[in-house]
């Protein structure tokens, strides 16, 4: 849990890190505060919403996008789910939460402030290395991202025997982490050879200065540095096109396709997206299946069979 400007929160707190399933009768009547309007808030905002008396569905999210898209998603939700800004502030009374103007000037009804029973923290997870000595080896996360590095990978001084796979976000998470390891490994083996430590240097603070406010208006915010989204093909293609790589693991078109498909359904179908299978898909599993099956039973060179 984040601290919040104000008074300290009497209620309850969970992080949906330790929520299992079975914890939604802890909610049951409650008014619920679920803040992070990522994967984990999407889908605690609607299953808590199944026993709790409110769920009010708090995050940044619901200040940027337009009208159009904030009501669809009211409209997916349950009746007793209210989406509402950021949290500003804790009241007096320990309870009640104050949230985020919209656009500026006072509180509208539809951002009153709210008592809540209990804050269920959807906001992500916070980069830690406490088994490196960040002094001496030059390891920092105080800002919400593991820096310097190239590529989201290499640490310059130390090249290939420093890595941090698996360190982005809005991806496809697998298939990401393969072929990064497949950089990694081959690096290591001595069949791809990554630039000189001053140019890892240069290129990784060129890349980290574009975040933040010190960047210019409209940069993202430092904690999106390691956020994929938008860029993860053009990365991961960029890695399979490394000198070396040939013949390493690669993403093949149809875990593309599959993704967007499933990414698309998610938000046409918020509450049934897990068991709905599209008429789209059809082709794309069968072609992963036949994928499978090949790699299950490698055709035997001809040498062999006589």
């Amino acid at each position: 849990p984040r601290n919040l400007a104000g008074a300290a929160f009497l209620g309850a707190q969970m992080h949906s890190r330790d929520y299992k399933r079975s914890d939604a009768e802890v909610f049951r009547d409650k008014n619920v505060l679920v803040v992070g309007t990522g994967p984990s808030g999407d889908d605690l905002s609607r299953e808590v919403s199944a026993v709790a008396e409110n769920v009010y569905w708090s995050g940044r999210l619901f200040k940027r996008i337009d009208a159009a898209k904030l009501g669809r998603i009211q409209e997916s939700v349950a009746e007793n789910v209210h989406l509402r800004p950021n949290i500003a502030k804790v009241a007096e009374d320990g309870r009640t939460v104050h949230f985020e103007c919209q656009g500026g000037g006072d509180n509208s009804s539809a951002f009153a402030p709210v008592a809540v029973d209990t804050i269920l923290w959807c906001t992500g997870y916070e980069y830690a290395v406490p088994f490196l000595d960040g002094r001496e080896v030059g390891v920092s996360t105080a800002q919400g991202r593991i820096e310097p590095l190239y590529e989201h990978l290499f640490h310059p001084k130390f090249g290939a025997s420093l890595s941090f796979i698996g360190l982005g976000f809005k991806i496809l998470p697998f298939p990401h982490f393969e072929i990064q390891a497949a950089w990694v490994a081959r690096c290591l083996a001595g069949k791809c050879t990554l630039p000189t430590e001053q140019e890892m240097a240069e290129r990784a603070r060129a890349f980290y200065n574009g975040f933040g406010e010190a960047a210019g208006p409209g940069a993202p915010a430092v904690e999106y540095t390691h956020c994929m989204d938008g860029i993860q093909w053009s990365y991961l293609q960029s890695i399979s096109d490394q000198p070396g790589m040939e013949g390493a693991a690669h993403l093949p078109p149809w875990k593309r396709e599959m993704y967007d498909v499933n990414r698309k359904k998610k938000g046409l179908h918020p509450t049934e997206y897990r068991d709905l299978v599209l008429e789209e898909e059809l082709p794309l599993i069968q072609v992963g299946l036949e994928e499978v099956a090949r790699s299950n039973n490698p055709p035997v060179p001809s040498s062999n069979l006589m």
